[in-house]
């Protein structure tokens, strides 16, 4: 049945649709994907001579994903075929345990040699010490219940371009070493406990996207920071730091929940 169903992935009319294609089986099984999520596409440099609206109406129309509005769902046949096609065939190496209930993160060894790992959805409280993956690009731990991030466990995610912690209520600081992530161009932060941002954040120097939204403690950002960011191309604050007290960056007032 998969060999048959990748007939029509095999039938997309360039690379790009295939690798868009692939990155939703990131996603948990029969969840709603909300399109403004697949921002993720622009950020993993799959739409360089498409735009992802085009890619949605393509992978739609081939049957591929399901419309639905203001989201999109991957029906799990073609989600399995999605894994398998990452694994078997293209070798991308996916390690997808989304919403399946973890309360502890696959370990460190499943992680090497992997290229995209989604964790997203789950109940994990901590993270391995220092995984090293040098290929990994793409790490998914939003809306689980981490805490803490050790100060060492970024050090070895050289080529990593999207990180998603949003939803994690608990996390209340970023490590100093995520200043190891200078290949990251997608952050998320949304939806967290964190209080502040690093001064250590300026050497994220390719940074394009920086969610910050529904932080509601966060009240202090290092002076500068934000525009240290010269590739910065979205910025999301809709009700960033909380109603009583606004964000001030170096004594001056940044925001007081603005947009």
């Amino acid at each position: 049945m998969l060999s048959r169903l990748k007939f029509s992935y095999d039938s997309l009319p360039n690379d790009e649709l295939r690798s868009c294609l692939l990155y939703c089986c990131l996603f948990p099984e029969d969840s709603k994907i909300r399109k403004i999520d697949l921002d993720y596409w622009k950020s993993e440099g799959f739409l360089d001579s498409i735009g992802g609206w085009d890619v949605l109406g393509a992978l739609v129309r081939a049957c591929l994903l399901e419309e639905g509005g203001d989201h999109v769902k991957m029906h799990d046949m073609i989600r399995d075929m999605a894994l398998w096609i990452a694994n078997e065939i293209e070798e991308e190496k996916f390690l997808v345990r989304a919403g399946v209930g973890l309360t502890d993160a696959p370990k460190i060894e499943e992680w090497e040699g992997v290229k995209r790992i989604s964790l997203m959805e789950n109940k994990i409280q901590s993270l391995p010490q220092i995984p090293t993956c040098p290929r990994l690009q793409t790490l998914l731990l939003n809306r689980n219940h981490i805490a803490k991030i050790t100060e060492s466990f970024f050090q070895s995610l050289p080529s990593l371009r999207v990180l998603n912690l949003s939803g994690n209520h608990y996390l209340t600081e970023l490590p100093a070493g995520i200043s190891s992530l200078v290949s990251l161009h997608h952050l998320d932060l949304s939806w967290t406990g964190i209080s502040g941002l690093p001064q250590e954040l300026k050497a994220l120097v390719n940074l394009r996207y920086l969610n910050l939204e529904y932080t509601r403690k966060m009240s202090r950002i290092p002076g500068q920071l934000i525009s240290s960011f010269q590739k910065l191309q979205v910025l999301r604050m809709l009700s960033c730091c909380s109603e009583i007290f606004p964000i001030v960056e170096e004594g001056n007032v940044l925001s007081d929940g603005a947009e």
